[in-house]
């Protein structure tokens, strides 16, 4: 557990990394990684039944059609969450960096506590589950630099 830790979260529908994010010396160290590739096979792969599955709505009578792959990739973004979560209520971090395509970080955004939000300084919108460590420093560096620096550590 460090003082004024920040980490980095990269993530896309099917993989998450999360990095500790050092800012003297520059440099970034992988605390975990969570895989899901099942999330990048096809619906008709996922679904064993061709017609898709279906549900109730609570009390409504309505039946709707589930989309399977976007149920996958929704438990993972709540995996991603929860996991967050609960680090941040060991204090292993003060500072998030979440960087993911829009649509998955608003999913995982959803299911941050009140508390983890608050420590979501930055969310940047793009892809970049298959940069290197140094290409995503030097990324990182680049978005972090208009921050105030003693607010990313």
């Amino acid at each position: 557990m460090l003082n004024n830790q920040t980490w980095l979260v990269v993530a896309d529908s099917s993989a998450c990394k999360i990095y500790a994010y050092h800012n003297k010396p520059k440099k970034i160290t992988l605390v975990k990684e969570i895989q899901h590739p099942e999330n990048s096979l096809k619906d008709i792969d996922i679904a064993v039944d061709k017609h898709g599955s279906y549900r109730c709505n609570a009390g409504s009578g309505n039946f709707t059609a589930s989309d399977p792959k976007q149920n996958h990739i929704e438990a993972f973004s709540r995996e991603i969450a929860h996991f967050l979560n609960l680090d941040r209520k060991k204090h292993h971090f003060e500072h998030l960096i979440l960087i993911s395509p829009p649509h998955m970080g608003g999913l995982i955004n959803q299911h941050f506590n009140k508390h983890t939000k608050k420590l979501l300084d930055m969310n940047i919108n793009k892809s970049l589950i298959k940069y290197d460590e140094t290409k995503l420093l030097s990324l990182v560096d680049k978005y972090t630099s208009s921050l105030n620096s003693t607010k990313i550590h």
